[in-house]
């Protein structure tokens, strides 16, 4: 398997070197080996002691004030009860060597190594490796820490959620401001916010800023990690979840990390730390789709009355039984409609046979089951598995279940229930598990046409859509299976509640993911997934090329409609029709609410039952998802360059005629309000032209040295959609 991640000795690495900074960096040693400094090319500057420790933190040739020493910090979580004991500060000693400032330390009890190394460039780039010298498992919190006094600075976690940082206050702290690993039951939830054992970031950055200086602190979100980035009175720091164990054979008592840190535009904050995220990484959030619009379930070919009225951009359905093709017609339509369609299955646990395992069945007797059809028992050699497994044999399933299945702290088997209908058993999709395992199913079963794309007259579909990445299929469960240890290219992480070391489920799921992606890309394929909560858009996000979720745009406040759209950047977000409201009310204001984000609301389409719902979405649909569709497509810009008080504002690309402000009253009154663009900032022209094009409102705009004001009046759950352009352009 390839992987993205390279453990291999980094004490060694940080012995052999490496030439060049990057562009702009620089890092200098003063003589005598007291302090080693390390720069951005904006000015951001880290200087360390001879111990390791930070002994200034500088903006724009401005030292800020510290609290203290900072740098690195190791805890230990002791099993069982999950007792906590602080290994101390890391202290050792600094040198810099080809413009990098290295570190190798060692905690105060002398029981556990790190070394780091810190690189200068566009941003300041920290990688990491703590090493246990005891030769057992270690559940260790590892933590980095930049000792800046942030009292009454701001901090910002989501677009929705800033607070100016008080003493005695740590951020994030309060559950509705974090998402969570760990969790630990069989039950199945429509949404999963509920509070586990392991907090994580909404986002992998947040910022913190005050006049004249603003930084951020982010993680790289192709190399999967636990994480939690926290602000207080007393500094602004990382820390990372590692279980370190001999088991790991890859990298045995040892685990890596890494992370960046980066000035941000002080005036956006938030929104300059994403600005800039996406720019550093690039590749994370490239977009592969065609067209943004509206999801639907595949039946274009009964489409028969004005099927682009619908708005559709993208469909999902079963070709398993025709060979992976469309007939001519549905690929006819598909291609007049420009809809991209593709392959649905579920690949991330094991359906168990419908009716053959009793909705009170013991952890132990699922287990007892699948070993049973594994060695052949009640005709499984002759028997079918669940439909999801595209007709591999149910003892061939077994055995892939056998191998791949996942364990609890107590080392029972772990299962899960399909809508409360019967037991579905998470699945780990290491690829490197003893075959045949998940992973052999989905590439070989499930997802096989992909061979077949190359076939002259071959009729598509041209890509695969994951059902169910998270929520039931058990994203955020934790497996404790010690025998899948040896085969992880992801660190270990621990259960904080009793510090067991374990794997994140979902960090198994990315192991298939990230090379199964490339494969498909690279025949030009894309991949489309149900991701219904934020983790799997989080770790998975940059596999993914259309994002789909399976709820009510009703049941998602602006704060997480926004948290979506920043883990997407750009890439197409639908939600499924059928979850919408069927009136044409309703559905208007479910629309108007995702609009704000350029997010679809997914369309049901025709219906013989319900011509009323029916007649709904065409009548909201025909005229704004074009709006929603070019929009998106101008490009979602985190930077608005625009405000308006009271008002929420998105841009949408950055050059006249692909230029659109999302502009929504949040409110339960109408109001009337101005929204500034700034457009010297977007490098604009004088004589612009703006027309609200969703609803037909008229608006005002007028020019003036505080750049394009335009007056805007809008009622309550509205958004409307300003759409600038050059003056002279005649319609």
């Amino acid at each position: 398997m390839r992987r993205g991640i390279a453990f291999a000795g980094f004490a060694a690495f940080l012995a052999a070197g490496c030439a060049g900074t990057g562009p702009g960096g620089d890092a200098t040693g003063v003589r005598g080996g007291r302090v080693s400094a390390v720069r951005t090319g904006d000015g951001l500057a880290l200087s360390l002691s001879a111990d390791g420790r930070l002994a200034s933190v500088g903006v724009g040739g401005r030292a800020l004030p510290l609290s203290g020493p900072g740098a690195f910090r190791v805890e230990e979580v002791l099993p069982p009860n999950g007792a906590h004991r602080d290994l101390g500060p890391v202290t050792g000693s600094v040198s810099a060597r080809r413009g990098r400032v290295r570190f190798a330390g060692r905690t105060a009890r002398g029981d556990v190594d790190l070394a780091a190394e810190f690189r200068g460039g566009e941003y300041m780039d920290i990688r990491g490796e703590v090493r246990d010298r005891r030769g057992r498992d270690r559940a260790l919190r590892v933590t980095f820490t930049l000792p800046v006094k942030l009292a009454g600075w701001r901090w910002e976690n989501t677009l929705f959620c800033a607070r100016a940082i008080e003493p005695g206050v740590t951020y994030p702290s309060k559950p509705g401001q974090m998402l969570y690993l760990g969790k630990k039951d069989d039950d199945f939830r429509n949404e999963d916010h509920d509070v586990y054992p392991i907090p994580i970031n909404k986002l992998p950055y947040s910022a913190v800023m005050k006049s004249g200086a603003g930084l951020a602190i982010a993680y790289p979100l192709h190399e999967p990690r636990v994480f939690l980035i926290r602000a207080s009175e007393k500094g602004y720091s990382i820390s990372f979840l590692l279980g370190v164990s001999p088991a790991t054979k890859k990298f045995p008592g040892r685990a890596s990390f890494r992370f960046v840190v980066y000035r941000v535009d002080p005036a956006w904050g938030l929104r300059s730390a994403a600005e800039r995220y996406y720019a550093f990484f690039p590749e994370l959030f490239a977009s592969r789709a065609k067209r943004h619009g509206n999801f639907g379930f595949f039946f274009i070919d009964k489409l028969k009355d004005r099927p682009e009225d619908f708005g559709f951009a993208y469909m999902e359905n079963d070709f398993q039984w025709k060979n992976g093709e469309m007939n001519k017609e549905q690929a006819a339509i598909a291609k007049r409609l420009d809809i991209t369609v593709v392959h649905w299955r579920n690949p991330w646990v094991q359906h168990s046979p419908l009716g053959s395992i009793e909705g009170n069945a013991s952890p132990e007797a699922c287990l007892a089951r699948l070993k049973a059809w594994a060695g052949g028992a009640e005709d499984s050699k002759t028997k079918k598995s669940h439909s999801q497994d595209c007709g591999a044999l149910l003892q061939e399933a077994a055995r892939c279940g056998v191998n791949s299945h996942l364990e609890d702290e107590g080392g029972r088997f772990i299962r899960g229930t399909h809508e409360r209908k019967y037991w579905v058993f998470p699945m780990n999709m290491d690829p490197e598990l003893p075959r045949p395992n998940r992973f052999t199913i989905a590439t070989e079963w499930q997802y096989r046409y992909v061979k077949l794309w190359s076939k002259p007259g071959f009729r598509g579909p041209r890509g695969f859509a994951w059902d169910a990445t998270d929520d039931f299929d058990g994203f955020r469960h934790l497996n404790f299976r010690r025998e899948h240890f040896q085969y992880v290219d992801v660190p270990l992480t621990f259960d904080p509640e009793t510090g067991g070391l374990c794997q994140v489920k979902g960090f198994g799921d990315w192991e298939f993911a990230s090379p199964f992606a490339r494969k498909v890309r690279a025949a030009g394929g894309i991949i489309m997934a149900n991701a219904t909560i934020e983790h799997s858009m989080m770790f998975l996000g940059p596999c993914i090329d259309v994002f789909v979720r399976e709820r009510k745009i009703a049941d998602n406040n602006e704060e997480r409609l926004s948290v979506m759209r920043m883990l997407a950047g750009r890439k197409p977000v639908t939600f499924i029709g059928h979850w919408q409201p069927r009136d044409e009310t309703g559905l208007r204001a479910a629309l108007h609410k995702s609009m704000l984000f350029g997010i679809a609301p997914g369309a049901s389409g025709p219906s013989k039952k319900n011509k009323d719902a029916e007649a709904a979405e065409r009548a909201v649909f025909r005229t704004r998802m074009p709006v929603l569709s070019a929009m998106a497509a101008a490009g979602w810009e985190p930077v608005t360059h625009a405000r308006a008080k009271g008002l929420d504002v998105e841009r949408f690309g950055s050059k006249p005629g692909r230029l659109y402000f999302a502009v929504r009253n949040r409110g339960a009154a109408k109001r009337a309000g101005r929204v500034v663009i700034d457009a010297k900032a977007l490098g604009l022209a004088d004589k612009l032209a703006v027309r609200e094009i969703l609803e037909g409102r008229p608006v005002r705009a007028v020019a003036g040295e505080g750049g394009l004001t335009v007056e805007v009046e809008l009622n309550a759950g509205e958004t409307l959609v300003l759409w600038v352009e050059n003056a002279q352009t005649k319609h």
